[in-house]
């Protein structure tokens, strides 16, 4: 039998093994799952219905008094956390205790109306701080700009600073992970020193693998790595212009490539220049001053980085090999540095082997530089946090505490504005806008180009447009639920679209105990006023305008997607790919190379001296039995107030469904070419339920 027969047969079976656990029914008893924690909102939940909650005043203010006249007789709830660096931990710890400290996301729930809600929730002015609309915090009236007192101000400070200069100006050579000055004696020190196991991936990194810098780890990262949901299909006009510029280096078996073949695929990361505002003349560039006690000191290192464009072919067998990489596109290929693959396909030899291709490997590391700033300010902190945030303060304005709406949707959202509130206030300015190299980093404010990042993201996120059936077809991936031969080495689209279709499933089950019909939708005025609120205050105008159950369900869908699977998707795998600076550096410390001729002449020396070497919670099972356990035992009032059996049966049918996603996640991971990394960041008992980090 051929390779390619062999294969076709394995999808066959993928397939077939796939339809028999998708559609067996249910099968897992939630009874037998031991519960040995809560998840946190649901039991949050929990405490608001039995009463256990913060007394306030008139105006809603905490009087610091329990509600109840006497608490809970038994439970218990241990949070958990993944992937929390101990550094970030302290600046997230401060505030999350003053967030606490004004109940707005306390640890013991408050019960407040919704015109007490609306006076402590307010929007900020994006005009102030650079950052697109979030919770204020502080009400208008006030004078002092900041709920933060001046010595917790100078701490996470502090912090930040021992951040940003974790990259030294000069390669340290002893006693550090780069204890050399060649790539053997990073990748030794990497493998002689691991990191600790308390990850998703058990300390492993991207280094750890012997070909971590070829051409197949490269490319399947742009499938399964820290930023799945950018990667397209090549727009044709591209591809025109990418034969073009293989024609005008005289390379003409990659310009008929180019031409006649099929399946290629982009990361585009031009846009960098029009969110920026950098011409195509001019180049990115970040001054970092040395800082003592917030004050520079007149010492300062360069940061570079560039907007990369990559062009991938997607081979039938799954494979997927990148052809084309501009280093920093200038509004065209023949003002940009672009340099091609000298092995056309996976299986290709070239007269210079993969590992001694300096040129190509620089190429390279300048697109992870480019694809680490677009994970880190887009990706991962715009489309999770800030645009869950705006659907936080908006469903806390519009939306009653006991409606189902906001019932469903606040156990993702612990510690989302605290996190937020810690992003905004330092590791963006502090951290993230010091260690890229977009520039300029002081004063740090929002005259950093990484706000321009940001807000440019924000004011592009298309919320119906990113539901997880209309992106994936967007980007031109047709999964239709069958696993196909070349979709093999992207099993987060398979599972992204399965928990999408699970976690649909189980909401509208339960909206539909309220909701029959989309006259009942379109009855429920909270509902208007939330969609209104999301779309103007939150300036989110792509918020779908919402008058029947289907589009109740998406939008909450998406709400629950974004904190929950995507946010886990694009956050928990970073200590594996990021951990190993040279495989995804933050920023490159020397300029790019002027010319392709330039380039062409590089060396290992050329790139060690561009790489920064030197710088040193709860899940959806959880979550799914939480919510059948506390509401299997109700007393009749409260199921004729909320249907507490069967929102009962709607959690058990959902834990048995997230079982059964779990099995047919690690026949999608063990189908992948032999070799790259076990694909388990979706597997439903990792999946955050709220954005934790």
């Amino acid at each position: 039998m051929s390779v390619a027969a062999r294969l076709l047969s394995g999808a066959h079976d993928v397939n077939k093994k796939l339809r028999d656990i998708l559609h067996s029914g249910i099968k897992h008893d939630v009874e037998e799952h031991n519960l040995a924690v809560w998840d946190r909102g649901v039991f949050l939940n929990e405490l608001r219905k039995q009463g256990l909650v913060l007394k306030t005043d008139i105006n809603g203010a905490l009087d610091g008094r329990l509600a109840a006249s006497k608490g809970l007789t038994q439970g218990t709830y241990t949070g958990t956390r993944m992937a929390l660096t101990e550094i970030y931990s302290l600046v997230e710890d401060a505030f999350v205790a003053r967030f606490n400290a004004r109940g707005l996301d306390p640890i013991i729930p408050t019960k407040r109306d919704l015109t007490q809600k609306q006076e402590l929730y307010q929007w900020s002015d994006p005009s102030v701080d650079g950052f697109p609309p979030h919770l204020q915090v502080v009400p208008p009236d006030q004078q002092d700009p900041n709920i933060f007192d001046a010595e917790t101000l100078a701490f996470v400070q502090s912090i930040a600073q021992i951040f940003s200069f974790a990259v030294p100006d000069e390669c340290v050579t002893q006693g550090t992970p780069f204890k050399g000055p060649t790539i053997a004696d990073t990748e030794q020190y990497n493998n002689d020193n691991p990191g600790p196991k308390n990850d998703i991936m058990e300390g492993k990194n991207l280094g750890n693998e012997s070909d971590w810098y070829s051409d197949s780890r490269f490319a399947n990262q742009h499938l399964t790595g820290v930023n799945p949901a950018t990667i397209r299909v090549a727009p044709a006009q591209k591809l025109s212009d990418y034969a073009a510029e293989a024609s005008k280096q005289g390379l003409t078996d990659m310009e008929t490539l180019l031409k006649s073949g099929k399946e290629f695929l982009i990361q585009d990361y031009s846009w960098f220049r029009q969110a920026t505002g950098v011409s195509n003349d001019d180049h990115f560039q970040n001054i970092i001053p040395e800082l003592v006690n917030g004050q520079p000191t007149g010492k300062f290192s360069i940061r570079y980085t560039c907007a990369s464009v990559i062009i991938f072919q997607l081979h039938e067998d799954g494979r997927i090999h990148p052809l084309a990489i501009t280093l920093d596109y200038k509004g065209s290929l023949d003002n940009s540095t672009t340099i091609f693959n000298r092995r056309l396909t996976p299986d290709a030899k070239a007269a210079v082997a993969e590992k001694d291709d300096w040129p190509w490997r620089y190429a390279k590391t300048c697109a992870q530089t480019a694809d680490w700033g677009c994970h880190q300010v887009a990706v991962h902190l715009v489309d999770t946090h800030l645009i869950e945030e705006a659907v936080i303060v908006a469903t806390n304005r519009t939306i009653p505490e006991e409606h189902l709406i906001y019932q469903l949707l606040y156990p993702h959202w612990f510690r989302t504005l605290a996190l937020n509130a810690a992003a905004r206030s330092t590791l963006v300015p502090a951290v993230v806008a010091r260690l890229g190299g977009f520039g300029p980093s002081w004063p740090p404010t929002n005259t950093n180009r990484t706000f321009g990042l940001v807000n440019y993201g924000y004011k592009n996120f298309n919320f119906q447009e990113k539901y997880v059936p209309n992106d994936l077809k967007n980007r031109g991936f047709q999964i239709d639920n069958e696993v196909k031969l070349k979709y093999r080495n992207y099993p987060y689209a398979y599972a992204i679209n399965a928990l999408w279709g699970a976690i649909r499933d189980f909401l509208s089950s339960v909206l539909k105990t309220k909701y029959h019909s989309d006259a009942d939708v379109q009855a429920d005025p909270y509902i208007a006023n939330w969609c209104v609120e999301i779309q103007t205050k939150g300036q989110i105008p792509t918020f779908p305008t919402i008058t029947t159950v289907d589009q109740l369900v998406d939008a909450l869908t998406m709400c629950v997607h974004i904190a929950s699977p995507q946010h886990t998707a694009v956050n928990y795998l970073q200590n594996y790919y990021y951990n190993y600076v040279p495989a995804k550096p933050a920023a490159l410390c020397s300029p790019l190379p002027a010319n392709l001729q330039a380039l062409q002449g590089y060396t290992e020396k050329e790139l060690t001296a561009a790489l920064p070497i030197g710088e040193d919670g709860p899940n959806l099972i959880t979550y799914a039995a939480s919510l059948y356990n506390v509401n299997k035992s109700r007393t009749q009032r409260e199921n004729d107030t909320t249907n507490c059996q069967s929102i009962k049966q709607s959690a058990a049918d959902f834990y048995s469904r997230l079982v059964e996603l779990g099995k047919a996640f690690e026949i999608l991971s063990a189908y992948q070419t032999e070799g790259n990394p076990e694909f388990k960041v979706l597997q439903p008992d990792l999946t955050a339920v709220s954005i934790l980090i």
